[in-house]
């Protein structure tokens, strides 16, 4: 909410079990707000809340039902960023339009934009770079959506990516 992150208190305990990536807690975990009751914070405060996050440890069964059920509001979209993760955001929000923002408000053409990815929530930033790039790791819908496809991670992909892209275009 306003750029803050927010966790109720209840699942604090949960985070290090989570998807989140490796060393964000260590970073980042100490810009995170614990509140006791999100729906009463939430009430109280009037804060705008800009994507909920859903770590789900149970299953997949539980994030599809609730992404089928979220479909149905054209303006939401919902998007897995990671394999058991649910990002819920406004519509018109996902990496592709914030490289058409960040390129106009830089003056930079979208042909000149390199993006590597590896997570669903990459895709439309893939379509929309010239230069697209997906991580070997990734599944298949994320590497359908570049034009190149490099190594893991855990194999230098993103140096090999730039090597390849950036020094021998």
């Amino acid at each position: 909410m306003d750029n803050e992150p927010y966790c109720e208190r209840k699942f604090e305990q949960y985070l290090p079990l989570g998807t989140l990536p490796e060393g964000y807690l260590e970073q980042f975990g100490h810009c995170i707000n614990y509140i006791d009751n999100y729906a009463e914070f939430y009430l109280q405060s009037k804060k705008q809340v800009y994507k909920i996050y859903i770590d789900c440890f149970s299953g997949d069964e539980i994030l599809k039902e609730m992404d089928n059920r979220i479909l149905e509001d054209k303006s939401i979209s919902t998007v897995f960023s990671y394999h058991k993760v649910l990002d819920i955001l406004p519509s018109s929000v996902n990496k592709g339009e914030a490289i058409k923002y960040l390129c106009e408000h830089l003056n930079i053409e979208t042909s000149n934009v390199l993006a590597i990815g590896d997570s669903n929530n990459d895709i439309e930033m893939l379509q929309t770079a010239n230069y697209s790039v997906a991580m070997g790791g990734a599944n298949d819908k994320v590497k359908a959506a570049a034009k190149y496809i490099t190594y893991s991670n855990f194999e230098n992909g993103v140096y090999e990516a730039i090597s390849n892209i950036v020094y021998k275009k």
